[in-house]
C-alpha cells in the first residue's frame, strides 16, 4: 500500500464483528518529504479483507483503532505529525490561538517546552526503533553546511 515501515500486523478473525477475517497493519516511522524542514512522526493503519489487499475496510490515522490492538504505540500516537525533535505541527500558532492573546508574548512559554518534546521524541524513536523513510535525510546540502 505505501512505503511506510510496518510496525505490526495481525489477523482479526471474522467472528469479531465482521463477516470475514481482516488483515490489520500498523505503519509508522519518521516521514521525510523534500521541502519539509525535518522528518515528522507518522502512525497510520490499513485494514483489508484477508487475502484481498485491494478490498480496504478502513485505514488512516485512526489512533483509537490502532491503540485498541496496540496500546504500546500510545507515545507514537501522541507524537503523530510532530517533527523529529517532538515539536508539534503549528506549535506556536496553536499556542497563540489557545491562549487567545491572554499573555503579551507566549512564544517564550512555548519554546520552554522544546527540551521536554525532544526528550519524548528521542525516547519514542528508541523504544520503537523508528527510521526515517521517504526522501533522503539529512539533506546533502545541510550536511556540507
Amino acid at each position: 500500500m505505501n512505503n511506510e515501515p510496518v510496525l505490526a500486523t495481525r489477523i482479526i478473525p471474522g467472528n469479531l464483528g465482521t463477516a470475514c477475517s481482516l488483515k490489520f497493519t500498523v505503519y509508522g516511522g519518521l516521514h521525510h518529504i523534500k521541502g519539509n524542514h525535518a522528518p515528522y512522526f507518522s502512525l497510520t493503519y490499513w485494514e483489508h479483507r484477508k487475502g484481498f489487499p485491494n478490498q480496504c475496510q478502513s485505514g488512516g490515522a485512526g489512533h483509537e483503532r490502532i491503540l485498541e490492538y496496540y496500546p504500546q504505540f500510545a507515545d507514537l500516537a501522541a507524537l503523530h505529525l510532530s517533527d523529529i525533535d517532538g515539536v508539534p505541527m503549528h506549535a506556536e500558532s496553536n499556542g497563540w490561538y489557545n491562549l487567545a492573546g491572554a499573555l503579551p508574548d507566549n512564544a517564550g512559554e512555548i519554546r520552554q517546552q522544546e527540551p521536554r518534546w525532544k526528550q519524548e521524541a528521542d525516547a519514542c524513536i528508541a523504544r520503537h526503533g523508528l527510521v526515517v523513510y521517504g526522501d533522503p535525510w539529512p539533506i546533502a546540502a545541510e550536511v556540507v553546511a
